[in-house]
């Protein structure tokens, strides 16, 4: 399965890496979110989306896999640019634009993008960027870590807030107390201020999950707006093949189903999961 990463060979390399425009003025308070749709009001007639920008004076950290880099897009879920961010740097951030389904993304100033999930802004901006979606369920049972081969998961003091020097190591098995949900991510608690992130957990308790684990259970609708449509896969996890389906660009789906697993996946169909980026 695709997955937009790039190993970044070392600091040096990185220091390569400009973002042009990062020293620049916030950009204009409306985006062009680089895809078209219907306006029922005037027919069969298309128009180009923009979202308002919500200004941000702050910085973020890429919050990923130490020795790999997050995708900068040129708009915020389209036209990916070949440029990469690693894990550990700091980027000053000028604001972010919500998409149609409600997912976050934090521009670095001009056609600079990044997904929200992969960086954790300074305290003050974080926590009101998050706190309004809210839920915690006291809740126990047992998480692995799910990662790549050989790597660890941060434990964090504060979900997506304030990270710690404690790591999980992939595959081991810990027991929860609560879950937390915050936007499109869970969190688990595993005793005390000891928290991990939902996308990198299978909750082997799971009881909804019917033979497959860590699925939460949904009820929305999910609206296409990448150009390149959604590819339909019959898994959400690392197994998972395409099925040759794509759901085009504008069209709305009833979605069952969620699973947080390097990104957000949605069950659409029996055997049938798309991951919101691609």
């Amino acid at each position: 399965m695709k997955r937009h990463v790039i190993k970044l060979a070392s600091a040096a390399a990185l220091a390569g890496l400009t973002l042009m425009g990062v020293a620049q003025p916030a950009m204009a308070t409306t985006v062009d979110m680089g895809y078209v749709a219907k306006n029922p009001a005037m027919g069969p007639n298309y128009y180009d989306v923009k979202k308002e920008l919500v200004k941000l004076d702050t910085t973020g950290r890429v919050n990923y896999v130490p020795g790999y880099g997050i995708l900068l897009w040129a708009k915020p879920g389209n036209e990916p640019t070949k440029r990469y961010l690693a894990h550990g740097s700091s980027w000053k951030v000028f604001g972010y634009v919500t998409d149609a389904n409600g997912h976050k993304w934090y521009n670095l100033g001009g056609s600079q993008w990044v997904d929200s999930s992969y960086i954790v802004l300074n305290n003050n901006a974080h926590t009101e960027a998050t706190t309004t979606s809210n839920a915690t369920n006291n809740i126990t049972g047992v998480v692995r870590v799910s990662y790549w081969p050989n790597s660890k998961v941060m434990v964090w003091s504060n979900p997506g807030v304030t990270g710690s020097n404690k790591y999980l190591t992939n595959g081991s098995r810990w027991k929860f107390f609560k879950i937390k949900y915050i936007g499109d991510n869970s969190w688990y608690n595993l005793g005390g201020n000891q928290w991990i992130e939902g996308k990198y957990a299978i909750n082997e308790s799971d009881p909804l999950a019917s033979g497959v684990t860590g699925i939460i259970k949904a009820n929305k609708l999910f609206t296409v707006t990448l150009k390149q449509g959604n590819k339909v896969y019959d898994s959400p996890y690392g197994y998972g093949k395409a099925t040759g389906q794509v759901l085009p660009l504008g069209s709305r789906w009833k979605v069952t189903g969620k699973v947080i697993n390097h990104g957000t996946w949605y069950r659409v169909g029996t055997n049938q999961w798309i991951n919101i980026m691609y």
